[in-house]
């Protein structure tokens, strides 16, 4: 019995430590480019019903978030559905404050563009060239097609190959609602790394949902994240078709066109900042 009751306090204790927040890393000078430069390699942090592999940081005036990607199901998904992330200033498990993107490809105009000079796909760290129409939206084509087309930053003087021109804010002391990545406070870059993953890196500066910078006081303070890989709304063609086949008595693995998931996979972490 005794063992019993010391196995089970055991069982207790490391689901209490393992629910505990992660206190961050301090970061400074992070340039948002979609590169491993300011993180370390491979990245620390691993969920597996997303499939996301990522690290979080801050400094004083920023949180900073870097996401890497190999399962091709899942890159499918976050470029076809959509990608959101939420935090909560408060700590709780409670959507407050959030940014999509990329866009869920209903959600932006198909437009056509052109493939980088000399047709080859270029390592992360090369600039594309972008001389076809300026579309929300680069040229998506099929699975034999370039998949650099799909990917590219959102710098200020970049012309690379973007996945969406877009974003949403919801919850912001900033302008909300749809609007140009390009030339917004929040910046984000996305890009495939040399064995075919997505990188996703974001900066999002505390004034535009909390305050002017971290203090002292903020070391007791914990934010809630949630990393949400959408599905497609319900008035989407995917969702459409969904609904058809079930309608139909198909009760097979919930897939879309081309293998993409119609199931969300979500998940909440709880960080502390550090403060210095």
């Amino acid at each position: 019995m005794t063992r019993i009751v010391l196995t089970t306090a055991f069982l207790a204790a490391t689901l209490v430590a393992s629910a505990a927040p992660t206190t961050l890393s301090y970061k400074t000078d992070v340039v948002v480019d979609g590169q491993y430069t300011e993180w370390t390699s491979p990245l620390p942090m691993t969920n597996k019903r997303t499939g996301l592999n990522f690290d979080v940081a801050n400094d004083d005036r920023h949180l900073y978030l870097f996401l890497r990607v190999t399962d091709k199901a899942v890159q499918r998904q976050i470029v076809s559905n959509g990608f959101e992330l939420w935090i909560n200033a408060d700590g709780k498990k409670k959507k407050t404050t959030g940014i999509t993107y990329p866009l869920p490809l209903e959600d932006e105009p198909a437009t056509t563009t052109q493939a980088p000079a000399g047709g080859s796909t270029p390592p992360a760290t090369t600039r594309g060239n972008n001389a076809g129409p300026q579309g929300n939206r680069g040229n998506r084509g099929g699975s034999g097609r370039n998949p650099w087309d799909m990917f590219g930053n959102q710098n200020e003087d970049a012309d690379r190959f973007v996945i969406s021109r877009d974003m949403i804010l919801q919850g912001f002391l900033i302008e909300n609602g749809q609007q140009p990545a390009k030339g917004s406070e929040i910046k984000t870059a996305i890009t495939l790394d040399y064995d075919g993953a997505m990188l996703y890196e974001i900066a999002i500066p505390f004034n535009t949902f909390l305050k002017e910078r971290l203090d002292s006081d903020d070391i007791k303070r914990t934010f809630a994240i949630c990393f949400l890989v959408k599905k497609p709304s319900s008035d989407s063609p995917t969702g459409q078709m969904m609904r058809m086949g079930r309608s139909m008595g198909y009760m097979g693995p919930a897939m879309g066109p081309m293998g993409v998931s119609v199931e969300e996979r979500r998940f909440w972490l709880k960080v502390k900042p550090a403060i210095q």
